[in-house]
């Protein structure tokens, strides 16, 4: 899951002074060019933190520490979890945003890769438990 979706009210941007770029303002002008005119942000098929999580699938939700929207992450984490649904939620120290994409030149991102590869295996056996666990990643 792309945590930039999670929830696009960006109610809750903590780092936005961290990064002179993604900001409240550009980050509400990137939803405005997305969806639907007078579509409410918190609608669940643009928000899943709003949305009704029981049975979903198990997710795993991998997040730089230096993300903007890393509170998103962790707050759909708590969330899936509350609804019973098995969440493992990465958090990458000083990755920025898409770090698997560089996965070419990049160790973290093949390792980021070969952990979504084994998360997905193990839960395409229908054996999971719905539990929530969380992992801080060393560089």
């Amino acid at each position: 899951m792309a945590e930039d979706g999670i929830d696009v009210t960006h109610h809750d941007v903590i780092l936005a002074e961290r990064y002179q770029l993604i900001h409240k303002p550009y980050l509400n002008e990137l939803a405005d060019a997305f969806f639907p005119r007078g579509m409410a942000r918190n609608d669940p098929r643009v928000s899943p933190l709003y949305s009704d999580l029981r049975g979903f699938p198990p997710v795993l939700i991998q997040v730089g520490s230096d993300k903007t929207l890393l509170d998103d992450a962790t707050r759909f984490a708590a969330a899936a979890g509350t609804a019973d649904v098995a969440a493992t939620l990465e958090i990458w120290p000083h990755m920025i945003h898409a770090w698997p994409l560089l996965n070419a030149r990049l160790e973290l991102g093949r390792r980021a890769l070969a952990n979504a590869g084994v998360f997905t295996t193990t839960h395409l056996d229908d054996r999971a438990e719905g539990t929530v666990t969380a992992r801080q990643h060393a560089n």
